[in-house]
This record gives structure tokens, C-alpha cells and sequence, in this order.
């Protein structure tokens, strides 16, 4: 790697710490401004749905994984 790419890659990462320091600030803002009670509130219909559904016999996971193992 000669000193210009070398110079170049510090530059961009530098960047990336700064735009991922600001993406993490606006993150715990936005997780400051929520509001539980509103959000329970929005989603108890999802949540009495949910309850009335029979259990899952497999996660989401398990249906990834048996997928990536057909397709291989």
C-alpha cells in the first residue's frame, strides 16, 4: 500500500468514526424521545392478535437456516 492509499484509508476511516459517533447520537435521541405508553398503546391490537394465534413450531431462524441448507 504506498503512503497516498495509506493516507487516503485513514482519511475515510476517520470519516466513518465520525458519521458512526453522530448515527449512534441520533439513535439514543430518537430512544430518548419515545414514548413507551404511546407505543404499547399502538400496537395492542398486534399484541391481542398474537395472543389468539397458535405457537410457532419453528422460529425464524430455524426456517433461515433450512433454507440456506436446500440451496446449497
Amino acid at each position: 500500500m504506498t503512503d497516498v492509499e495509506k493516507a487516503r484509508f485513514r482519511e475515510v476511516h476517520a470519516r466513518m468514526q465520525v458519521g458512526y459517533a453522530r448515527a449512534q447520537e441520533e439513535r439514543d435521541a430518537r430512544i430518548r424521545a419515545t414514548s413507551t405508553t404511546t407505543g404499547v398503546v399502538s400496537l395492542l391490537s398486534a399484541f391481542e392478535m398474537a395472543a389468539k394465534l397458535p405457537p410457532r413450531s419453528t422460529s425464524g431462524l430455524v426456517e433461515f437456516y433450512r433454507a440456506l441448507s436446500r440451496n446449497q
